[in-house]
């Protein structure tokens, strides 16, 4: 399953960050061209996903057929269950495609919720059978698919996105960017899926259960950081293609600063309140049967290590949705091989000093570099500044959040079933103090903003 899932998610950020910036530019040739250019670029990133599904379910059907005579292996089990949910992922691939051109125009929540479709239309097909069949999911989320498709191919049509026939070519500089920047996309995605791949390749050495205490923790703050992006992401995308488009480099600077600030204090109240909750929430999610106690604690301290990763993490959603605005997505190519390397590396050194704390450790410090790499790149080239009071910031949050840190490992604050009355009270003030300070500097950051970007973050 993570074969098609991968690439489906890999397709679809891609295809909307080279789809949004081109249907701004769209937007001032008149509504003949943006709907032509929207059609068309649907229509490719369709023809796309099944020319790779195609390739997948042949490679499937030839390496079967090579093995039918051999004794019953995974292998030969897992072959027939990838050519069955095939169909189901083709049409989610087209749903999450299609995301990006309907956010354009101002089409948000609902296509979210068909998203929804494929993961409720599996639980259901594995309800129905009642566990007895695994083909059942590819069932139940086949059909679940195709209902979100309809639901997609009716508001392409009410928008006149929906493919018919074409008779207009993309304008070539359209073309041109929507293709290169695509190709480098697609492969930036490549090149940072290696890093998951690296981390636990190094852990199966440091015993029985490493991998597993990586993933536990890394995925928990993976879904907290998607969480931001998934709602941050289009809409700053479609804003700044929208300024690139109108050539207002004030406004792109001054939303750029806005948001990047904003974020960096949101991501710094985010580690802190993982920092004092973490015990309790790793013991109620996962301590149970062989998840012993000891298995918590390493994986709370996994969490609590990761979780430094989120300031660099959501303050870096404004510089990559800006990049792919101006359409300069060959960056994140040269900075995904740059990434990896610093990742193998620093994981490499730093397990030998602190074990599996050091793969962690290690993506830390990828983020932070992810962040200054991009940082480096859009002040070098002119397209946004960084003001003495927003390194001041910065400093200031990495300071306060360091301080709480101290605090809440001196005093023991966190939030856990075995802590006192006293301890939960601290830890209760000392987050709602700093989470008074965050809204007060985010509320400080768009004062003055007009209500274009109100709106955008009202949406």
């Amino acid at each position: 399953i993570s074969i098609p899932v991968f690439f489906s998610m890999a397709n679809g950020t891609a295809f909307r960050s080279v789809a949004v910036p081109a249907l701004g530019r769209a937007v001032a040739a008149g509504e003949g061209i943006f709907a032509a250019v929207a059609q068309r670029l649907i229509l490719i990133n369709t023809f796309g996903i099944l020319a790779v599904a195609g390739v997948l379910g042949v490679t499937a059907l030839i390496a079967w057929a090579a093995i039918r005579g051999a004794p019953q292996s995974t292998t030969s089990a897992m072959i027939p269950l990838l050519i069955a949910i095939l169909p189901m992922y083709v049409m989610a691939s087209v749903v999450e495609a299609i995301q990006g051109p309907l956010q354009v125009r101002g089409h948000f929540l609902a296509p979210g919720l068909l998203r929804l479709g494929l993961p409720v239309g599996i639980i259901a097909g594995a309800a129905m059978s009642g566990g007895t069949s695994i083909y059942s999911t590819a069932v139940g989320g086949t059909i679940a698919a195709l209902s979100a498709l309809g639901m997609a191919t009716f508001f392409l049509s009410k928008e006149k996105m929906l493919p018919g026939r074409i008779t207009r070519p993309l304008p070539e500089d359209i073309r041109y960017a929507t293709v290169d920047g695509y190709r480098a996309l697609i492969l930036s995605n490549l090149i940072a899926g290696a890093n998951p791949i690296i981390n636990q390749w190094l852990a199966s050495p440091l015993g029985p259960g490493a991998i597993s205490q990586v993933g536990y923790a890394n995925r928990l703050i993976v879904g907290i950081a998607a969480l931001v992006l998934a709602a941050l992401g289009p809409l700053l995308l479609i804003q700044f293609s929208k300024y690139v488009s109108a050539g207002d480099a004030k406004a792109i600077k001054q939303t750029y600063n806005q948001f990047t600030r904003a974020t960096f204090w949101l991501g710094s109240l985010a580690t802190l309140t993982i920092w004092l909750t973490s015990d309790l929430v790793i013991g109620l999610l996962y301590q149970r049967g062989a998840f012993n106690a000891a298995d918590t604690r390493i994986v709370t301290q996994l969490m609590n290590i990761f979780a430094l990763q989120l300031p660099f993490y959501w303050s870096g959603i404004s510089g990559g949705m800006l990049v792919c605005a101006l359409s300069l997505n060959s960056f994140f190519v040269v900075q995904g091989i740059i990434l990896v390397a610093v990742n193998f590396v620093g994981s490499l050194l730093l397990m030998r000093v602190i074990g599996v704390h050091g793969l962690a450790l290690s993506t830390v410090i990828v983020g932070f570099a992810g962040f200054a790499m991009l940082q480096g790149f859009l002040i070098k080239y002119g397209h946004v500044e960084l003001s003495r009071r927003e390194l001041f910031e910065a400093v200031g949050s990495a300071a306060l959040l360091t301080a709480c840190g101290l605090c809440i490992w001196s005093f023991h604050l966190r939030i856990a079933p075995d802590s006192t009355r006293g301890q939960i009270a601290a830890g209760v003030m000392m987050l709602a103090a700093v989470a008074t300070v965050t809204w007060l500097l985010a509320r400080a950051a768009f004062r003055g903003r007009g209500l274009s970007i109100h709106s955008a973050t009202d949406q």
